[in-house]
C-alpha cells in the first residue's frame, strides 16, 4: 500500500484590489482614453488602423482596470462624469461625452469585466444616438436594443426630472411615472390650502 500522493500545487490568482484602489487619475486616464476612441470611430472606418490603434488601446486600458477592481461604477452629471467623490471633465458642452449620456435621462454607468470585448458595439450605439434627430430613437432604446453583458445603466423618466428618485432593486434607477408626479403635486397643493383655511379661520385680535 503506497502512501499519500503529493498533488502538484497551483497558487490562486491575485484577488483584484477593491475598487476604492483606484486612484482618479487611472480612472480619468481611461475616460481620456475612452473618449479619443469614440471620436476615432467617428473618423475612420472600422478596418483603418489608426481606428485599430485606439479600439486597442480602449480595450487595454480596461483590462488593466480589471487587475485592479471588479467594476466601475460612475455617475453622470450634465458637463462631467463622477467617480466616487470625484468629477472627470470628458469633453465641453453639449460636445461633452458626459452630455451624450445626460440628455437622454443616464445617470450611472457601470462596466464589467469584459466589457472590453463590447466596447466597439457601445461606441456605436453612442455615436448612433449622437447623429439621429429628435423623432429618432434615444440613447436609452439604443443601448438596450444591444443586449449589452458587462454594461449596465442606470436611468430616470425625463418627465420625472427634478423629484426624488429611489434606487431600485438591481442595477439602475427607478423609473418615477408621471401619476405619481401628480399625485405629489396634489398633496402640496392641498396642504397648502388646507394651511390657508386654518389661518384665516383664527380669531383677530382687537388692539
Amino acid at each position: 500500500m503506497t502512501g499519500p500522493v503529493d498533488l502538484p500545487r497551483f497558487d490562486a490568482a491575485p484577488a483584484a484590489l477593491p475598487a476604492e484602489e483606484l486612484t482618479s487619475s487611472e480612472v480619468g486616464e481611461l475616460l481620456s482614453t475612452l473618449t479619443k476612441a469614440f471620436r476615432a470611430s467617428q473618423l475612420y472606418q472600422a478596418k483603418n488602423p489608426m481606428y485599430q490603434r485606439f479600439l486597442g488601446a480602449i480595450q487595454d486600458a480596461f483590462r488593466r482596470i480589471w487587475e485592479r477592481a471588479p467594476s466601475l461604477r460612475l455617475m453622470v452629471e450634465e458637463q462631467a462624469l463622477r467617480w466616487q467623490e470625484q468629477k472627470i471633465s470628458v469633453g465641453e458642452g453639449r460636445e461633452s461625452f458626459a452630455f451624450l449620456f445626460y440628455k437622454d435621462g443616464i445617470r450611472s454607468l457601470t462596466f464589467l469585466p469584459g466589457f472590453e470585448d463590447e466596447v466597439e458595439r457601445f461606441m456605436a450605439a453612442v455615436s448612433r444616438a449622437r447623429q439621429i434627430d429628435q423623432s429618432g430613437d434615444d440613447l436609452v432604446t439604443l443601448l438596450w436594443e444591444q443586449e449589452f453583458q458587462c454594461f449596465q445603466y442606470g436611468y430616470v423618466d425625463m418627465l420625472a426630472e427634478g423629484v426624488e428618485m429611489y434606487e431600485a432593486k438591481g442595477t439602475g434607477l427607478e423609473t418615477v411615472q408621471p401619476q405619481q408626479i401628480a399625485a405629489q403635486v396634489n398633496a402640496e397643493v392641498q396642504e397648502t390650502a388646507a394651511a390657508g383655511e386654518e389661518q384665516s379661520a383664527q380669531p383677530v385680535t382687537e388692539a
